[in-house]
């Protein structure tokens, strides 16, 4: 029979990484839950996110249109584009838990969000705040990206090395673009990532067991097939033939 625990070096989360992978989702649980009970229902800023503003007010004084271009890739059509891309990665490496992760893991942490917003309620000129689903949304194609991209085919890692750094680079700037531009608190941004972290960690670890659930079966049917049976001669009718005096 062959082994099932053949596929593990291609999970998504191997079995030797899960331990850690689990302290940083109860971490960022821990972390959601800190940042948003100071500011349960409030609508100001808090005294991080004050220091926060005002620091990034000093570093950009000037046009903010590079800003509002940054802050507007966690909108939907961006998002989209970037899971379709991030996808493409796992389509290439011939696996198809890395094909559904972002396709996933990033609808479940958008949400995730949407529904601890009005549960935190604070808000910002108006609307729900936090956590931020921009970022969530960004962080986690990220965080998909690190995951698809382990162990690539050759020529899909340098690829997806130069994915995973313009996803980077592009979370930070977007993430000082909502805060300059004053559609978040510097602590909404946090919050949104913690939460993209662990949703999509906990994906890909549902990914994982059902990977090894279905390669399982198919084993157990593959070895019940080959399995020997009784010599046991039949007529054509399927009737069990009388035995020989």
């Amino acid at each position: 029979m062959r082994s099932t625990r053949t596929p593990e070096r291609f999970a998504l989360v191997p079995a030797g990484w899960w331990r850690n992978a689990g302290r940083i989702v109860v971490c960022c649980a821990l972390l959601v839950v800190a940042l948003a009970v100071p500011h349960v229902g409030q609508a100001r800023p808090g005294w991080f996110d004050g220091l926060v503003g005002a620091q990034l007010a000093e570093w950009f004084p000037g046009d903010l249109r590079p800003l509002d271009a940054l802050a507007s890739l966690g909108s939907t059509g961006p998002v989209l584009a970037e899971t379709a891309i991030v996808a493409s990665i796992g389509y290439l490496n011939r696996r198809w838990t890395a094909l559904l992760l972002p396709a996933v893991g990033t609808p479940l942490a958008v949400s995730t969000t949407e529904l601890l917003k009005p549960v935190v309620g604070r808000t910002i000129n108006g609307h729900w705040a936090m956590p931020s689903g921009h970022t969530t949304a960004v962080v986690s194609l990220l965080v998909a990206a690190l995951l698809v991209s382990r162990r690539s085919r050759p020529g899909v890692g340098p690829l997806a090395a130069v994915l995973i750094a313009a996803l980077a680079l592009g979370a930070v700037g977007m993430a000082l673009g909502l805060v300059r531009l004053g559609f978040h608190y510097a602590t909404d941004v946090a919050a949104g990532a913690c939460v993209a972290t662990a949703v999509v960690l906990l994906t890909a670890r549902a990914l994982d067991v059902l990977d090894w659930s279905i390669r399982l079966l198919r084993t157990i049917g593959r070895a019940a097939r080959c399995a020997p049976r009784p010599d046991r001669p039949q007529w054509s009718n399927g009737v069990e033939s009388p035995s020989a005096d």
